[in-house]
């Protein structure tokens, strides 16, 4: 999956809005962005989980991590 996927593209758009509803419904609907969950799709080629870390979003954090998020990407 590209980056400029549609799919990828709500992804990024949820994970920086803070939208864990969101982040978690297309995920758990779609097998494909969730083996990109760990993708590079942001700024400086961070995946989502850096992104959110930074950001101090504990909620984001604790949502990529039990869809599969991997911390030490």
């Amino acid at each position: 999956m590209e980056a400029n996927d549609p799919k990828a593209i709500r992804f990024r758009e949820a994970v920086e809005r803070s939208d864990t509803d969101e982040l978690r419904a297309l995920v758990e609907g779609d097998p494909v962005l969730r083996r990109h969950i760990d993708a590079p799709w942001f700024s400086f080629d961070k995946p989502a989980l850096v992104e959110a870390a930074a950001r101090l979003d504990r909620d984001v954090v604790d949502a990529l991590l039990d869809l599969g998020a991997d911390i030490d990407a």
